[in-house]
């Protein structure tokens, strides 16, 4: 018979593990992410909506980011179908999020665009400060990709700077940096950058995105594309 003990930690068991995957999600931890997540998918019908669907974007996000676009797009789509079904989609923020960068990667610009003004929709209906940001920061990208003027691009990534900055999140605040940097031409020290990035175990996914994201803005999408789709012929 287990001791009382053990009988707590069981019963924390869940709690810790959604801990860890949704801070290894955020931190772009993919190969300590891997087991946790793969272990948790199967279980997935048995959860919340809430958290089925912050366990659906951590999934989705780890897929996209070692290699499997093809596959990540699937879960997120298909799990943003389940939520819609569910009546569910305003947990939906995040995965709409993931969902939209996966799509622009592979390819479907209009549909990466619609899902990321969904993401920004659910993220304000539902007060989630994080995911607006992040969503709107994306929104600003898609954007710019596809020919939206400079200036404009510009003055949105000054306004989410310092309504990041108004709301303590430096993250955020330090993401629209970067971006703005890059549209305005004053690109950041990509070395530089190195030391901070290590200090949350995510280099490897930082370095990915702001390389890609600077052929991707300077038009090279060819090889923006190369880089976070390694599964591309």
């Amino acid at each position: 018979m287990p001791c009382p003990r053990h009988r707590s930690l069981a019963g924390r068991r869940a709690g810790l593990e959604e801990q860890a995957i949704e801070e290894l999600f955020q931190d772009g931890r993919w190969s300590e992410l891997d087991p946790l997540v793969r272990d948790a998918w199967p279980r997935r019908a048995a959860l919340p909506q809430a958290q089925r669907a912050r366990l659906a974007a951590a999934f989705s996000a780890h897929l996209f980011w070692t290699g499997s676009s093809g596959q990540a797009l699937a879960v997120a789509i298909d799990e943003l179908a389940s939520l819609e079904e569910g009546g569910g989609l305003h947990h939906g923020a995040v995965l709409l999020r993931e969902a939209s960068l996966i799509a622009w990667f592979t390819g479907d610009s209009a549909g990466a665009r619609a899902l990321v003004d969904r993401a920004l929709e659910v993220a304000r209906r539902t007060g989630d400060m994080d995911t607006e940001l992040r969503a709107c920061r994306l929104q600003i990208h898609l954007g710019y990709g596809q020919g939206r003027g400079r200036e404009e691009a510009v003055s949105r990534l000054r306004e989410l700077a310092a309504l990041a900055r108004g709301h303590g999140l430096a993250a955020a605040e330090g993401w629209a940096g970067v971006y703005l940097a890059i549209v305005t031409g004053r690109l950041p020290d990509f070395q530089s950058a190195r030391p901070a990035s290590e200090e949350i175990g995510a280099w490897s996914w930082l370095a990915a995105v702001f390389e890609a994201t600077v052929d991707l803005l300077e038009g090279r999408r060819d090889v923006s594309e190369a880089l976070v789709r390694p599964d591309s012929p």
